[in-house]
């Protein structure tokens, strides 16, 4: 009888220990996700993009593989908050952010990197193949009906494919000097970081 007891304690007890183990790792992953992840868009966020940035450098240059990052800038973005008020452009940053997403591979990661720029890591994509990506991307955003503000959302893009032995800082600089030329030229366009 004692057995019995003592068996039916242990099941009890170790219902219970897998119930508060499955309980404590779904409160973790809750928290893994709160973390990387830009409360206002849903997309990752800096930190984010980091983590996957020094993953997919180590993979790239394990597997002799291409990757390239791509800065993305709303282009005029002020005047949308000036004009129509923060609501409006919290709307805009949400809908661009939803088309850039939707119009990546499974494998890619996006991030916003802060303000109105959203940071783009294609794997295994080499530059050419990246830019057609990017314009299809762009073409995604410029197509974006907004009934609450009047004109066209348009976005700015800068590439660079990483270099071994390349830090993941310096290809997001790269990038980011490509959008900076990309915005000096007209904007609603996308550079390379080879482009002169």
């Amino acid at each position: 009888m004692v057995a019995v007891v003592v068996s039916l304690f242990g099941v009890l007890l170790g219902s219970r220990l897998m119930r508060a183990m499955t309980s404590e790792e779904k409160s973790r992953r809750e928290l893994e996700h709160l973390m990387l992840t830009d409360p206002l868009t849903g997309v990752g966020n800096r930190r984010m993009l980091t983590l996957r940035l020094d993953e997919e450098i180590l993979r790239a240059q394990r597997y002799s593989r291409a990757l390239t990052a791509v800065f993305f800038d709303l282009d005029h973005f002020k005047r949308v908050n000036d004009t129509y008020g923060h609501k409006v452009g919290d709307s805009v940053l949400t809908r661009v952010a939803e088309s850039l997403s939707s119009n990546l591979r499974q494998s890619d990661h996006i991030g916003r990197f802060g303000g109105e720029e959203f940071v783009v890591l294609l794997t295994e994509t080499g530059i050419e193949e990246a830019m057609t990506l990017v314009e299809r991307m762009r073409a995604a955003v410029a197509a974006i009906q907004m009934p609450e503000m009047q004109g066209q959302i348009t976005i700015s893009a800068g590439l660079a494919q990483w270099r071994p032995g390349e830090s993941g800082d310096m290809l997001l600089h790269r990038s980011d000097r490509a959008l900076y030329r990309a915005k000096e030229s007209g904007r609603n366009r996308s550079h390379t970081d080879q482009d002169t």
